[in-house]
């Protein structure tokens, strides 16, 4: 994110940049932190909806839509397995 965005704006830049959908942003997830080797990181998690586009990647070689109770069979990293713990649990505001 740059510094100058809200949480919500650079999340909504960067989803259209990189995926190239927008998106309509609800409620969010609690925030988590995660220290790493050299520094820390705080991440703002949101519920939401695809308004316009289909995603698409020149990163990945696959996107795949999953249901929450589903995301368990996936390999994530920390951060990621937090969200998708809160997402299964139906913790989501």
């Amino acid at each position: 994110m740059r510094e100058e965005e809200a949480p919500r704006q650079g999340l909504r830049r960067i989803l259209k940049a990189d995926l190239g959908v927008q998106v309509a942003l609800r409620s969010p997830l609690p925030s988590l932190e995660h220290a790493y080797t050299h520094y820390r990181v705080q991440l703002q998690a949101f519920l939401g909806s695809i308004r316009t586009g289909m995603p698409h990647s020149s990163l990945l070689h696959e996107l795949t839509w999953a249901a929450p109770e589903e995301l368990a069979g996936f390999p994530m990293g920390k951060l990621d397995r937090s969200i998708s713990d809160h997402l299964s649990a139906g913790e989501a505001p």
